[in-house]
């Protein structure tokens, strides 16, 4: 049962086996013998796994806070997600402090932070909103930000500069 629950979390979360096992930091051998009932699952794994998978939820949860109980305006919604990894690491390396990197995902993979994204547009979209992603780079979103506030408005703003 735990080889499912496994494969099951680290399939719901988008990440490749590759990706599941770096995070794991075992290797991608070792994680599908676990996967594949050959091996047991360690419970510190299944518990980092779950770990991930609630914060992923958390992840969708800010993202939406606050916006479906807002009637839809009809301008979009914007949602910043990191492109790459190394824009992620870019936050990281700028010292932003830790609750609001958190809150921007900075502790979840990249393809985990693309999940939770896309399960906020859903949610959105479900209770009427117009939503659009734009990629976040936060060096160049900070220097494109100046002296503007960070704001919903300079969200939509910043999304019209993004491909």
């Amino acid at each position: 049962m735990n080889s499912a629950e496994l494969r099951t979390i680290r399939e719901a979360l988008g990440l490749s086996r590759d990706e599941a096992a770096s995070w794991l930091e075992v290797s991608s051998t070792r994680l599908r013998q676990w996967e594949d009932g050959n091996r047991p699952v360690p419970v510190g794994v299944l518990t980092q796994m779950r770990s991930l998978a609630t914060e992923a939820e958390r992840f969708t949860a800010l993202e939406v806070r606050g916006r479906v109980v807002d009637e839809p305006t009809g301008e979009a919604v914007v949602l910043l997600r990191y492109r790459s990894a190394e824009d992620r690491v870019t936050d990281e390396a700028d010292g932003h402090d830790p609750v609001d990197r958190a809150d921007r995902g900075c502790d979840l993979p990249v393809v985990v932070q693309a999940v939770a994204s896309w399960r906020a547009v859903q949610i959105l979209i479900g209770h009427g909103h117009v939503v659009r992603l734009a990629w976040f780079n936060p060096r160049e979103y900070s220097q494109w930000l100046g002296d503007r506030v960070n704001t919903a408005a300079a969200h939509r703003q910043w999304a019209t500069t993004q491909q």
